[in-house]
């Protein structure tokens, strides 16, 4: 029964998934293109838009205090005429009580002074109400041309940023998925490294026994890398924030130079300096980072949800709106910054650009170790295969 799994099935639903990536990136990239002239025609009217209903809704609000304020003295000069009415029929009641009619007509006076200051402050209130209506009135009229303009762009490019986050979306899903057999794929070659490298194993003794752990250290070590080679752990670490910036690096790192230490052991490859070996591999994560974590965050929008730990602002996010909150930000999604002071374009051909470099290289990389695969299984006789539990 072979001891040493052919994991190249894995690695090959990771290269197709990658060449569907490609292709979405593309298309991502054409719908981009797309919002981005729509979007960049909407920003250039709304500026104006806003302006002119800021004024509107602030001359609507002068409309309603003022009238509140006419209708206030409206109020307040009715109680005094009433008050005004109630002294004269007083005083009609005391015309003989000559103090008294005296001093009822000094109150009769003073409610009538306040009364013809109700009316003059009423007066000029109502000449403001007429001048605050006739600029709303002009304002209104200049905001409907404005407005109908502002409307309908946002008609073509509402549905082209749905179309644009649908894609996006799909490719996000993709990605993960391929992630998972990358990581699967990892996981399972490291395993059959695992089984064929003694110098890995926790447990064995040297020639002269004096390197043997304790029970109780040794249990520990072995379950620390039975977690650090577990498959679910090696799904799990790509996810991890910070942790996911080096881990699966590290992890392709060691898997590649550990089975080329096994084959050149066994004389199935030749021997070489192992020349640029890490220097592929990190030609790969560099174009990885720079595609998946840098780019993402400069475009913006919902792309920055190829960086996992922005998954959460995805789930809160309405993608049908151009206002997506925490989400709104980067080259193509904010209103000032980077959409302001960087070339659209550029950015666009940069992320395609290291999007395709970065897939496109992964692919060659896990072709080249499925042929390192290849020859681990043909020559499994060679090896003496450990299978003692991690």
């Amino acid at each position: 029964m072979k001891k040493i799994a052919n994991t190249s099935l894995w690695g090959k639903i990771a290269m197709v998934l990658n060449a569907v990536l490609l292709i979405l990136i593309v298309i991502i990239g054409v719908q981009l293109k797309k919002y981005d002239g729509l979007n960049k025609d909407l920003q250039n009217v709304k500026p104006q838009y806003t302006a002119i209903k800021d004024s509107i809704a602030r001359f609507e609000r002068a409309v309603y205090v003022t009238e509140k304020k006419i209708a206030n003295n409206e109020s307040v000069k009715s109680e005094l005429e009433a008050e005004v009415n109630s002294l004269n029929a007083k005083i009609a009641a005391e015309k003989k009580n000559k103090k008294a009619v005296d001093s009822l007509k000094l109150v009769v006076q003073d409610r009538n002074g306040q009364i013809q200051k109700q009316v003059s402050t009423t007066k000029d209130d109502s000449t403001s109400l007429a001048l605050i209506k006739d600029t709303l009135s002009a304002y209104q009229e200049a905001f409907v041309p404005v407005e109908s303009s502002y409307n309908q762009k946002m008609k073509t490019v509402v549905p082209a940023l749905k179309s644009f986050n649908a894609v996006v979306i799909i490719a996000i899903i993709i990605f993960i998925v391929k992630i998972i057999f990358l990581a699967y794929w990892m996981a399972s070659n490291m395993d059959n490294v695992y089984k064929l490298s003694p110098w890995m194993h926790v447990n064995r003794k040297s020639a002269d026994g004096f390197d043997q752990p304790s029970p109780f250290a040794l249990k520990f070590r072995q379950r620390i890398q039975k977690i650090r080679y577990s498959k679910a752990w090696s799904v799990i670490g790509w996810f991890i924030p910070v942790y996911n910036l080096f881990k699966p690096c590290s992890t392709f790192n060691e898997m590649l130079s550990e089975t080329n230490t096994l084959l050149r052991d066994k004389s199935i490859l030749a021997e070489t300096k192992d020349a640029g070996q890490m220097e592929s591999v990190g030609f790969w994560w560099g174009a990885y980072l720079f595609a998946k974590v840098l780019m993402s965050l400069v475009v913006g929008g919902i792309v920055v949800c190829f960086n996992f730990w922005f998954l959460f602002a995805l789930i809160n996010a309405n993608t049908a709106a151009l206002d997506m909150g925490m989400l709104s930000m980067g080259t193509f999604f904010g209103v000032k910054g980077l959409f302001c002071y960087i070339n659209h374009t550029t950015v666009l051909v940069l992320f395609i650009i290291g999007w395709i470099v970065y897939l496109g290289y992964e692919c060659y990389m896990v072709f080249s170790y499925n042929k390192l695969n290849k020859l681990l299984v043909e020559n499994e006789s060679k090896f003496e295969v450990n299978d003692e539990v991690k």
